[in-house]
Parts: C-alpha cells; sequence; structure tokens
C-alpha cells in the first residue's frame, strides 16, 4: 500500500532514479567503489539538498509527570456524607478528617468526596480543602479493664407445640396415621 507512504516511496524513486544515472555518469561499476561514492558525495549532497534542520524545530515530546501527579489522576473518587459522629463510611471501615494530626470537625450530612489515591492513601475533600483520613478503632465488646468476660449462654433452639399453626397439619397427619396404624401412645 504506497499510498499512505507517500515520502518514503518518493524518496526510493529519487534513488532509483538518479542514483543509477549518478553511478553511470561517475564511472562506478564495483560495489566498493558505489558504497564509498555513497558515504562520501552522494548521501551528503542529498541530505544538504532535501534535509531539514531539526534544532529550528520545538520538541513536541512533554516531560512526564511527576509520581505524585500520576497517583491522584489514577485516584478513585467516592462521593460521601459526614455522619452524626463526625466520621464518614468507607469500605465497612469509618473514618475521621484530620488536618496537620488535628481532628476537624463538620456538620452531619456534610457532602465530601473520599479520594483513594494510586499508592492507596486516603484522603477526603470538603469544602474545597484535602484532608487526611484516619480509619477509627472499633469498640471493644468487653472493657480490656476488667478481668471477668461474660460468659454468654447458649440459646436453646425455639421448637413451636404441636398445636401451632405451622405445625398443625402436620400433627393433624401424625394423628391420622396412627389411627390407621392401630398405633396409640
Amino acid at each position: 500500500m504506497s499510498q499512505a507512504k507517500g515520502l518514503i516511496e518518493r524518496t526510493n524513486g529519487t534513488f532509483q532514479g538518479r542514483l543509477v544515472n549518478e553511478l553511470k555518469l561517475n564511472g562506478i561499476t564495483t560495489m566498493e567503489e558505489a558504497n564509498k561514492y555513497l558515504t562520501e558525495v552522494f548521501v551528503p549532497k542529498f541530505n544538504n539538498k532535501f534535509a531539514m534542520n531539526y534544532e529550528k524545530f520545538q520538541s513536541v515530546f512533554e516531560q512526564s509527570p511527576s509520581k505524585e501527579k500520576i497517583n491522584y489522576t489514577l485516584a478513585v473518587l467516592t462521593p460521601r456524607k459526614i455522619d452524626n459522629g463526625n466520621s464518614i463510611k468507607y469500605k465497612n471501615k469509618y473514618y475521621q478528617p484530620y488536618l496537620d494530626s488535628e481532628l476537624k470537625c463538620f456538620m452531619p450530612k456534610t457532602e465530601c468526596l473520599v479520594i483513594n489515591a494510586f499508592d492507596g492513601d486516603l484522603l477526603v475533600t470538603i469544602d474545597d480543602k484535602i484532608y487526611e483520613l484516619k480509619e477509627l478503632s472499633r469498640n471493644e465488646r468487653f472493657s480490656k479493664n476488667f478481668e471477668q468476660v461474660p460468659v454468654q449462654s447458649e440459646k436453646k433452639k425455639y421448637i413451636p407445640p404441636m398445636s401451632h399453626p405451622w405445625r398443625l397439619t402436620s400433627f393433624k397427619d401424625q394423628i391420622k396415621q396412627a389411627h390407621a396404624n392401630h398405633v396409640h401412645a
């Protein structure tokens, strides 16, 4: 598909049409003479005529972004609201906003945006300010100050009586079967 490669096809045409004539005009018949002529005469002359000075053009390549920019560009943003305990629930855990290691308090139902950065850092943005999120520890079931841990008794399974509506039909079936088989308790 030479139409898509116009520039290189034009260059090949120049080489095929012009180079053969140049070699004949200079009386070159061997491979060694042709290579020497190419490197010393033909290619420098061709470059002077057609090559462009690449230094006068500004580079179109951009600098790669910093790791911090990549980290926050690939972040996952999730909308949340602050609850009554000044905390945010995210992925079944509770977090509170901090700024410079100081807890910041907000009104309940304040809308915020949780930022889960690419490296795993959790941040929250509230009113165009960014705060660090720290996880709240879960409440312990029993106090660590007391040595006695209450023993939980095993719950008994509830078995409804035979007169219960759920069991009444099966109870009547058992009575019929007992009378049919002449089995009485």
